[in-house]
Order: C-alpha cells, then structure tokens, then sequence
C-alpha cells in the first residue's frame, strides 16, 4: 500500500523560483504600464495646458509627481504636477524661465486644478510698457538700475530720478515712491508735497486680461527683469 502524498508539503525550489520569477514578471508589466499611463497622461495634460495657453512656447513639458501613477489614475485625481516652459504670456506679461506647480489635478472633464502656482521672470521692457500705458506723463522715462526701477524726468529745468516700488495687489500693480534725487539730492518722497510726487504715486496698473480665478500675489525688481508670482484656487484649465 502506497503513503499518501501530503498535500502540505512545503514547495521545493524550483517552485519558489518559478513563483518568484512570475511576481517579478507581473511587477514588470505594471511598472512598464504604470510608466506608459504617466507619460500619456503628461503628454495629455501638455496639450490641454497648450491649447489655453496658445502663446507659450514649445519648450513646454509637464512632470507628474508621485513613486507610482496608476493608484492615482485610478482615483482621478493626480496629487501634484510640475510644468516648466522657456516662455509663457500672463496677461500683459511676457514672462520667462517658467514654473507652474499644480496640485490636486482632476483627470476628468472640466479638467481642473485645485491650487496653481506661477514662478516667472518678466523682462524689464514689460513692466516698462505697462506703466507707460498707466499713465506715465510725457517726458518721463523709466528705466531698471540693479534693482531699482526709477522714473526720470526734469522739474523746472532740474533733473529728477524717483525709484518706483511696483507692489503686487493680486488684479493690479500699485506704484509707490521711494527716495527722490533732485538736482543731486537725496530726499525722501514724504518729505515732497503732493503735487510734486502726486502723478507717480497714483500710478496703478490694471491687469484686466488676467483670468479670474488667478491673482498676482508677489512681485519683486531684479537685475534684468522683474519676478512674479501667479496664484489660482480650483482652476479650470480651459480658463486660462
């Protein structure tokens, strides 16, 4: 009479490496397609940013964060992307060296993000333009000195330089003045009456063309250029 087999008996080796081998096989595939879903999705999403952004450049390219894409896929909602582009337009701004970071990415129609963040840099000649459309009299030139943004002109024959600090006010630029040179001196602008800064502190810049659900909420002059920062909460992309 033969023994019976023990049906728990444990696996010989080549059981455990055929069983090992077939998890790493499975783990392969759902990394290449975890891979091939992310990219489709970036590529996806860089389209969508392109075709409401018409005007920025072609350089654009979107990161999706994350170890793994399918557990997001799946939920619908991407935790958090990164996009960068050479160029880009924010309302009058022709903005460069560009980073948008977006979290909280619905994946499905109306594509929309729950908070977007824009770090560029605009060149001088931007913010020169603006401020000449808000107002500045004839005469006036503006130029960026290191880090100072200073409006020149003459009063009553006598040269004058003002420094001009452009301050973020999330649909509008207010200017105000800092220190004034006239003739060679230094002096502060409170010390001056009214009617003689007046037409340079009342200088505001609209920024009628900025969608609504973005403000800008930080700007900064810098040598070359001016940063700034374009914020948005529940963003729809098509909206930009």
């Amino acid at each position: 009479m033969s023994a019976r087999k023990n049906p728990h008996r444990p696996r010989g080796p080549r059981s455990v490496v055929a069983l090992l081998l077939a998890l790493a096989l499975v783990a392969a595939v759902l990394y290449g397609a975890d891979h091939l879903l992310r990219a489709r999705a970036e590529s996806h999403l860089a389209s969508e940013l392109r075709q409401a952004l018409p005007e920025v450049s072609d350089d654009l390219q979107v990161q999706i964060d994350g170890a793994l894409f399918l557990p997001q896929l799946i939920t619908g909602r991407v935790g958090s992307a990164q996009v960068s582009a050479s160029e880009i337009q924010i309302d009058a701004f022709s903005a460069h060296d560009t980073h948008v970071y977006l979290r909280g990415i619905h994946l499905r129609e109306p594509y929309r993000v729950e908070h977007l963040q824009v770090d560029a840099l605009a060149p001088a000649q931007t913010l020169q333009a603006l401020l000449a459309a808000a107002g500045v009299p004839d005469g006036v030139r503006i130029d960026l000195e290191g880090t100072d943004l200073t409006a020149r002109s003459q009063l009553l024959g006598v040269p004058l330089a003002a420094v001009l600090v452009p301050e973020a006010r999330g649909r509008s630029i207010a200017i105000t003045v800092g220190t004034i040179e006239l003739g060679g001196t230094r002096i502060e602008a409170a010390d001056l009456p009214d009617a003689m800064t007046g037409w340079l502190s009342d200088l505001e810049v609209e920024l009628s063309d900025l969608p609504e659900p973005l403000l800008l909420d930080h700007l900064e002059v810098r040598p070359g250029g001016v940063a700034l920062r374009v914020t948005g909460t529940d963003v729809a992309i098509e909206d930009l």
